[in-house]
């Protein structure tokens, strides 16, 4: 999952518009429109902000952008088998 989708469903999750958060980040709503629709990586600096204002410690936020792509072909295999289990727990506890 890309951090774009991952920041839209948390924003979705938290109830937010993206004017909101938006507002909450000091970032604009166009910036965090191309960020969720994956057409502008934020910077470490953003995701931080974001992560404050979604209540999400920002190592959990970068857990759920790791796919397994990401990963050495040999760490897949397990990966693939807790990934979701995982991934839907962090969502659900933050």
């Amino acid at each position: 999952m890309d951090a774009g989708k991952v920041i839209m469903q948390l924003r979705k999750k938290k109830g937010f518009s993206q004017a909101q958060l938006a507002k909450l980040t000091s970032i604009t709503q166009a910036s965090l429109s191309h960020i969720e629709a994956g057409n502008k990586m934020p910077h470490k600096s953003t995701i931080e902000k974001l992560c404050v204002a979604l209540d999400m410690p920002v190592q959990m936020f970068y857990f759920l952008t790791i796919s397994e792509e990401d990963l050495p072909e040999q760490s897949r295999g397990k990966f693939s088998r807790i990934e979701k289990e995982l991934k839907d727990l962090i969502l659900d506890t933050f």
